[in-house]
């Protein structure tokens, strides 16, 4: 007979016994590896990350450059932090990537939130056109769009990919800001570890919303807002 997992013969558990203080033998068990492989399978399978994107590593970012050894450094840091047994209430909860297009900022983004899965928490990808677009078409749902709110809130870890992406700022709508507010603020509120990448610098989204850009920025605690646009086109590296 042909197991899928050899170790536990597919039982999912791996069985042991151990002698405790008293002398006695008592049987344990586990998780077998491959059920925590299949955990990390079924995480990335939910998270809405493309096949493209899943292949985004720390190990496979390019570090062809200083700037681009700084920011991996940094990314790799707000993980080492946010997964920390340190009960700090300082710890930050936010990770922003802004630069240009083709700076590497989503493969980044994108390798810190498929660590972050691999350790152990649900994590969720989403583009943020599509995200305001679907928002914008189910908001007089009132199950839908409660549904999809709370989908974005409650993640363990959340990616906004392009944030305020935009032909020009007067293409914002205040109901996408709104929409954004909502999600951003509760995550903010409720230290709940959320990615952001755009194109806008600081400057750029406390213009855009004081509000948003204010929550964003002190979730980051302001240590890990990364400047990517010194970059030159990683997509061409």
């Amino acid at each position: 007979m042909e197991y899928k997992c050899n170790i536990c013969k597919d039982e999912g558990f791996i069985f042991y016994k151990k002698r405790m203080r008293d002398n006695r033998v008592y049987e344990f068990s586990r998780p077998c590896e491959c059920q925590i492989q299949m955990q990390n399978e079924k995480r990335i399978e939910q998270s809405n990350i493309s096949e493209l994107f899943k292949r985004c590593t720390f190990f496979n970012f390019a570090e062809n450059t200083n700037e681009q050894k700084q920011t991996k450094t940094k990314a790799v840091g707000f993980y080492r932090e946010v997964t920390s047994q340190n009960p700090a209430d300082d710890k930050a909860t936010g990770l922003l990537l802004y630069g240009q297009v083709g700076s590497g900022k989503t493969h980044l983004a994108v390798a810190t939130l498929n660590n972050f899965m691999k350790y152990g928490k649900s994590g969720l990808y989403v583009n943020y056109k599509d995200l305001v677009r679907r928002l914008s078409q189910i908001a007089l749902d009132y199950n839908a769009y409660t549904s999809e709110i709370d989908r974005c809130i409650n993640i363990d870890v959340l990616l906004i990919d392009d944030l305020f992406k935009s032909r020009s700022l007067k293409d914002i709508t205040q109901a996408q800001l709104n929409y954004m507010y909502e999600i951003i603020n509760y995550r903010y509120m409720n230290k709940k570890t959320t990615i952001f990448t755009t194109e806008k610098s600081s400057e750029e989204l406390l213009e855009i919303d004081s509000a948003i850009a204010s929550r964003i920025l002190q979730m980051t605690d302001k240590r890990y807002v990364l400047n990517m646009n010194d970059i030159a086109n990683y997509r061409l590296a």
